[in-house]
């Protein structure tokens, strides 16, 4: 005690009464600090997304487990990679090494990926097809590599400036030329994917890697920022003044993201679980979506949330932040060591491509890539940059004034999560007698937010409570007018009790003519008896909405496909009346009684549609019935001036020069067709018109040649087997028509064109 008393001792010279040693005691702010500053944010992304996924992973143990565990691997792969990258490969030279041999590795996939590519992302490219399609002469046409379009443009995008910061920034000239021709390889598959998503990411590149370029030149860099932030501004602008919906397939897009955002309302801090959206959302899709098969978000930051919950989240705003900070770090590449300017702007440059292409897609992300991608921050982590830390507080505040800010921020984050989390929790626990307790608690404490006042609609329907159910539906759509998820069994519920005209508003607010519609087209597909009349459904959807025109189509194809002509054609002219479109007079045309009647509908197609190819071919297969044939011939000149490789229209204007006498204008268009190499539907009666069109001529050889091509596409065609057979007799040789003329005769047995050539030849 004599110890204690001395005032000239203190605690740290005692050693039994000193601190404890480190680590005897876990402190988190002192595990933080011991981490390396340069890596920890970084690392602290990828703990978040695993844990993210390790969460997803628990909740969809409930559905798919298998596909989650899957998932779950594959993550964790993709973390193991991020680990061993950043922290074991850091020495430059075998860094820079294993970056050209994964380029290369880029550039083969590439190559395999677009080997079996989709025909229509082939015909949207054009001539890039044609030049690209000379390496698919090495490689054999069979499933080397199945991969979506869109997931390998948006992998190939990501990792597409490693190669040109090489080509560009590398130390040698045996390295640049590697990293540009495997550059080259890749650029043109992305090309070829005809991924708009791609296309945004690879604008967004070239934006990156010349900001690079420029960036020694301080007013240069000024300008060009001043000038890309103007181009950015341009485009919002105008997604402002004509919205998503007004580029192509942008309608879809929007009503997918709102999908996924009533999805997420019920799994707000967890996530709807690992790999489950396809499963789930349906449950949540809006009436213009229904039934259609949507496998992500079509949204990095959206999949994120409703797959990985709010860490999945955060990891991706973490990553996004982290990336543009770098980036406006070092767009200078002099503070950058030469032998590493190559690897940081290949990598920011990969980033930023792949976030702007995240807005519209996700797939890159998950799937048979999906451990890629922690590839591009664990190559910046290991280039060990410095980033000088956030100053949150600009202006100096006092030590406890800041404390009662954060404490404030604290409070209100709290509030706003805490309703929320009781959302998860009684959703996850559906079905359980105390999830109904919990949503009126989270209805409480929340009373702007709709979600629970809906699920207790949804708990109350399923117990055949009618008058309870629609009570809280009402109220959850008191709380959002356009929750159509309330909407539609409040309408269901309304016709239930008689009420059909309270039952067309609640119809009408939820725009329930789209699903009634979709669901009559499924049913007209795919017959099921006593599921749904679906004239039925087209009725009430035309009630609910009379302008809409792909119900009525519908329902006057249906019309016509039960012989109700009459029916057909006073729902058309009613239809036209209020709203004509060019579908409308398609079908219009279809019924008319004389070819002038369909000529003057159609004319009225292509004047609402002025770009619809297939309107042009449509008129002119009617002025060729009305043997108008020279306005005809321009209709199907027109029509291929649209589309230089519609087929119908390529065909239909060979068969018009053959019919004319004008056999070597059908070899020239033909020619021209085949010299394209891009052909949605198989071209074997495009073959058999140019062995009739090289026959007219008398160019026997090349007709022959022709012909075989046609047979060989299409050897179940009795007309091919009979121009072969022609042909041969032409020849003069007879055993090879009379083997034709077999062929043709054992596919139509009662073909008297066949029995003549087997007598010729006898």
């Amino acid at each position: 005690m004599a110890e204690l008393e001395s005032p000239n001792l203190t605690l740290s010279d005692n050693p039994a009464l000193a601190s404890p040693r480190p680590g005897r005691r876990f402190r988190l702010s002192g595990w933080w600090n011991r981490l390396d500053r340069r890596t920890r944010l970084f690392d602290l992304a990828v703990a978040l997304y695993w844990l993210g996924a390790v969460i997803g992973w628990l909740v969809g143990l409930g559905g798919e487990a298998s596909a989650a565990t899957l998932r779950l691997g594959l993550v964790s792969l993709s973390v193991i990679v991020y680990a061993v990258i950043a922290h074991l490969f850091v020495g430059r030279v075998l860094l820079q090494w294993i970056v050209l041999v994964f380029i290369g590795g880029v550039a083969v996939i590439a190559v395999l990926g677009t080997a079996n590519v989709n025909l229509q992302a082939a015909r949207l490219t054009g001539l890039n097809y044609q030049v690209y399609s000379l390496l698919h002469r090495f490689v054999p046409r069979f499933e080397v590599l199945t991969v979506h379009q869109n997931v390998l443009g948006s992998f190939l995008v990501a990792f597409l400036p490693l190669a040109v910061g090489f080509a560009v920034w590398g130390q040698s000239w045996p390295v640049r030329i590697w990293a540009g021709g495997c550059g080259l390889v890749i650029a043109g598959a992305i090309l070829i994917t005809a991924s708009r998503g791609a296309f945004l990411g690879l604008a967004a590149m070239l934006f990156v890697l010349g900001l690079f370029l420029v960036g020694r030149w301080r007013r240069v860099t000024l300008g060009y920022g001043l000038f890309g932030l103007a181009a950015l501004m341009a485009g919002l602008v105008a997604l402002l003044l004509n919205g998503l919906s007004w580029l192509d397939n942008g309608l879809n897009r929007i009503e997918v993201w709102r999908s996924t955002l009533a999805l997420w309302s019920d799994y707000p801090l967890t996530g709807a679980g690992l790999d489950q959206f396809e499963n789930r959302i349906g449950a949540y899709a809006t009436p213009y979506i229904s039934g259609q098969t949507q496998p992500h978000a079509h949204n990095l930051f959206l999949q994120g949330l409703v797959e990985f919950g709010l860490p999945g989240l955060l990891a991706f705003v973490l990553l996004l932040g982290l990336t543009l900070r770098f980036g406006l770090a070092y767009f200078d590449l002099r503070r950058v060591e030469p032998t590493r300017r190559p690897l940081v702007a290949g990598t920011l440059a990969g980033l930023v491509a792949l976030f702007v292409n995240g807005l519209v897609e996700y797939g890159g992300w998950g799937g048979k890539f999906a451990p890629a991608f922690l590839v591009l921050p664990a190559l910046l982590v290991a280039c060990r940059l410095s980033l000088p830390p956030l100053k949150w507080f600009a202006v100096p505040v006092a030590p406890r004034l800041r404390r009662g800010l954060v404490g404030v921020v604290a409070v209100i984050l709290i509030l706003l999560i805490l309703p929320l989390g009781f959302i998860n929790a009684a959703t996850l626990g559906r079905g359980t007698t105390w999830a109904g307790p919990v949503y009126e608690l989270a209805a409480t404490l929340a009373p702007w937010n709709a979600t629970p006042k809906r699920d207790l609609g949804q708990l109350a329907r399923q117990k055949d409570d009618k008058a309870t159910a629609s009570w809280y539906f009402r109220a959850a759509v008191g709380r959002d007018g356009g929750d159509w998820l309330s909407l539609l069994p409040l309408a269901n519920l309304s016709q239930e009790a008689g009420q059909h005209a309270q039952a067309l508003t609640y119809w009408r607010a939820a725009q329930a003519h789209l699903l009634l519609t979709r669901q009559a087209q499924q049913e007209l597909a795919h017959p099921q008896s006593g599921r749904a009349d679906p004239e039925k459904l087209l009725l009430l959807s035309l009630e609910i909405a009379p302008d809409y025109p792909e119900a009525g189509q519908e329902l006057i194809s249906f019309y016509q496909r039960a012989g109700r002509t009459d029916e057909a054609r006073t729902l058309l002219a009613r239809l036209i009346a209020r709203q004509p479109t060019a579908g409308l007079y398609e079908q219009a045309a279809a019924l008319a009684s004389t070819p002038r009647q369909a000529i003057e509908l159609l004319n009225g197609a292509v004047r609402l549609d002025p770009t619809g190819h297939h309107y042009y071919w449509l008129l002119g297969q009617a002025y060729q019935s009305d043997n108008q044939t020279a306005q005809a011939e321009n209709a199907f000149k027109r029509s291929l001036e649209l589309r230089p490789d519609y087929q119908r229209s390529v065909r239909s204007l060979a068969g018009l020069y053959l019919q004319t006498k004008r056999a070597n204008l059908a070899v020239e268009l033909l020619d021209r067709f085949f010299a394209a190499g891009i052909y949605i539907e198989r071209p074997d009666f495009e073959y058999l018109l140019l062995a009739q069109a090289h026959l007219a001529q008398g160019q026997l050889p090349e007709a022959f040649r022709a012909a075989q091509q046609a047979t060989n596409l299409n050897p179940d065609s009795t007309l091919n087997w009979l121009t072969l057979g022609d042909i041969g007799l032409a020849q003069g040789d007879k055993p090879q028509a009379h083997q034709a003329y077999e062929r043709a005769l054992a596919l139509d047995p009662g073909n008297q064109a066949a029995r003549q050539g087997l007598a010729a030849t006898s």
